[in-house]
């Protein structure tokens, strides 16, 4: 205790590089003890919000003296505007003082990290390159949810992008969204070309199948156009060019050393370049980059996995929607042939034909007259079997 002497303030909190380590490390083992259970990550993920929380400043000060206009701070159920049932991310968002509003600047989504392997379980930093292996398939399983989380915050706040942390374990990957991309791929998903509707009941323009037509289109046209001209593509394809979000990190790890001894300055890297473009400085601690480090030349993660995982994903997504528009605008122009009886029925041609829907009539059995759609405890419908009753 006597160390802390000189800090006898009630104006001064001590934090110190060892003990904010001590808690990562700490954070880690909770996950890794049970890893297969999602929330265990939750610690490990407020604590790298809520320490860059301590040292972000706003660049610009108030003359006056009156507060800050932007603070960083840490939301662990940060609301984007969504249904209940979609689980609100752990955020770091910007308020505004003058205005009391919020903008998100990242957000992290966190995934179990375990194998349903019977072998005995082994700690994610003995093994890195076995359980970074893993994680890819993982990061695969998140990729629709965080896509949904940057649809709704594009809708919920102004920002024209947002950068979304992925992390499986304590591997991270990077994707940052862009409204206009997103309204790419809204577009994509929204148009649809049915080649079995008749053209008057669609409503739109039919476009004819020429091949000077098709010799015009783009490649992503092309494989549109033969997927809603009923030609399905191989499961797993990935449509070339779609506007997808950038992939810039990739199953990177968060901490370096068991136990842990540093953040990886590669995430420190990117958690200064968009708190800069946001308006803050980092006060120099274990948050901010080490000196002499170049990002650029640092050994990282290759993003070409990650990049067809993205484009296998958002192919299907593409595929299902259009399908689904195609199903509906052929539900829509389908019309039911008209009852007998009707003004406008079309009787049936042939002497075996039958026509395609026909009015249930009364059905006599027995001499009682029975209606079908109303039985009755006495006469409970056609099906009745009257024959003993007859002779009595």
């Amino acid at each position: 205790m006597a160390g802390f002497n000189r800090f006898l303030s009630y104006q001064v909190i001590i934090y110190t590089e060892e003990f904010a380590l001590r808690l990562l490390e700490s954070d880690v083992q909770i996950a890794e003890e049970e890893p297969s259970v999602e929330y265990r990550l939750y610690a490990l993920m407020s604590r790298i919000i809520s320490d860059l929380c301590l040292v972000a400043h706003p660049k610009q000060e108030e003359s006056n003296g009156e507060e800050h206009p932007i603070v960083l701070q840490a939301h662990n159920q940060a609301y984007f505007g969504y249904t209940i049932e979609t689980k609100n991310p752990i955020t770091a968002m910007i308020f505004h003082a003058q205005s009391r509003t919020l903008t998100p600047v990242f957000w992290l989504e966190g995934k179990a990290l375990f194998s349903h392997l019977t072998e005995p379980i082994r700690a994610w930093r003995a093994d890195l390159e076995w359980w970074r292996n893993r994680a890819s398939s993982i990061f695969e399983s998140a990729v629709d949810q965080v896509r949904e989380q940057a649809h709704f915050a594009f809708k919920s706040f102004k920002g024209d992008e947002y950068h979304v942390i992925i992390l499986v374990g304590i591997f991270w990957s990077l994707l940052t969204f862009s409204r206009d991309k997103k309204e790419r791929m809204r577009k994509l998903e929204r148009e649809s070309l049915d080649f079995n509707t008749p053209a008057e009941n669609r409503g739109i323009k039919r476009r004819r199948d020429s091949s000077q037509e098709r010799s015009e289109m783009t490649d992503l046209e092309k494989i549109l156009h033969d997927f809603d001209a009923n030609l399905q593509p191989e499961s797993g394809f990935i449509i070339p060019n779609l506007p997808l979000p950038e992939l810039q990190y990739f199953n990177e790890s968060l901490v370096l050393g068991n136990p842990v001894k540093a953040i990886n300055p590669i995430f420190l890297s990117f958690l200064a370049e968009v708190m800069d473009k946001q308006g803050f400085n980092l006060q120099p601690s274990w948050m901010t980059v080490p000196p002499g480090f170049d990002v650029a030349t640092a050994d990282k993660q290759s993003l070409k996995q990650g990049t067809e995982i993205l484009g296998r994903v958002y192919s299907a997504k593409l595929f299902a929607h259009r399908t689904a528009r195609r199903e509906q605008r052929a539900a829509d122009s389908y019309s039911p042939p008209s009852a007998e009886g009707d003004s406008d029925f079309v009787p049936p041609h042939g002497n075996d034909a039958t026509p395609p829907f026909r009015r249930n009539k009364p059905i006599r059995t027995g001499g009682i007259l029975d209606d079908p759609g109303s039985p009755t405890p006495s006469h409970p419908g056609p099906f009745h079997d009257i024959r003993g009753e007859i002779g009595q």
